[in-house]
C-alpha cells in the first residue's frame, strides 16, 4: 500500500507536461493475506479486536491514509480545483456483511459482493456529502470520462456502461436498462438487476428472483 502511494505521490510532484494527467492504481489491500502494518495492527488490538479483524482494520486505516497523502499532494502541486478523483472497490465485504447476504469470497454477485464503496469528487460540480442511491457500475466510469472530457460516447460501439455526468451533475437518480453481473468461479455465475428486481442464475440450473426494496 505504501509503496503504491508513494510511487503516485512521486509520479504527481514530478509531472510537468501541460496535457493533464490520468493515473490509475490498484490497491492490494484488503486483499488476503490480510497483514497490517504493526503499529496499526497493535493500535486495534487496543481497542479490542481480536488477530485477524485487527490486520483488517489495519490494513483499511493505511488505504485511507495512502489516499490522504495523494490528496495532499494534489493540493500541493496546485490543481486541486481541476482535479477529479474516483474511488472504488471491486467487491464487498471479506467478513460477516450484515445485514446483505454474500461478500468477496462467496455468493458474490449477491448484494454483500455487489455493493461496494463508490466515490466521485468533482471539483466544482459534485456537492459535499451528497448520497445518491442510483444503480450504478464500474464500466460506466469509462463513459462518463468520455464525456467530461468533451468525447462523443456514441462512437464506442458495445459499451456495457452509461454516462453517469448528468446524474453526477444534478444528483438526481437515474433510470437505465438492466445491469449484469458475472461470476467466473461459482455456481452462481449471472445476476440480472432491474429497478429492485434482482434474478441470480446457477450453473446447476437453479433461478432465483428477489425483490430487492423488501429483501435485501
Amino acid at each position: 500500500t505504501d509503496k503504491l502511494t508513494n510511487e503516485a505521490v512521486n509520479f504527481i510532484s514530478n509531472y510537468d507536461k501541460k496535457d493533464p494527467f490520468m493515473l490509475t492504481f490498484s490497491y492490494y489491500s484488503v486483499h488476503t493475506p490480510h497483514q497490517g502494518r504493526k503499529d496499526l495492527v497493535s493500535y486495534y488490538k487496543q481497542k479490542g479486536l481480536e488477530d485477524r479483524y485487527a490486520n483488517y482494520a489495519a490494513m483499511v486505516s493505511a488505504t485511507d491514509e495512502s489516499i490522504g497523502k495523494v490528496i495532499k499532494v494534489i493540493k500541493e502541486k496546485g490543481i486541486e480545483k481541476e482535479t477529479i478523483i474516483i474511488f472504488l472497490s471491486d467487491q464487498g465485504g471479506f467478513f460477516e456483511n450484515a445485514p446483505f447476504r454474500g461478500g468477496k469470497m462467496s455468493e458474490t454477485l449477491f448484494e454483500g459482493g455487489a455493493r461496494v464503496p463508490f466515490f466521485f469528487y468533482w471539483p466544482g460540480v459534485t456537492k459535499p456529502n451528497s448520497l445518491n442511491n442510483s444503480v450504478v457500475q464500474s464500466t460506466d466510469i469509462f463513459p462518463t470520462l468520455i464525456e467530461i472530457v468533451g468525447g462523443d460516447v456514441s462512437k464506442y460501439n458495445n459499451l456495457d456502461g452509461i454516462s453517469l455526468v448528468s446524474t453526477l451533475k444534478n444528483n438526481d437518480f437515474l433510470k437505465r436498462e438492466p445491469i449484469y453481473g458475472y461470476r467466473a468461479y461459482e455456481d452462481l455465475y449471472v445476476s440480472i438487476r432491474e429497478e429492485n428486481w434482482k434474478l441470480l442464475a446457477y450453473r446447476s440450473g437453479k433461478i432465483e428472483l428477489f425483490n430487492i426494496a423488501k429483501d435485501i
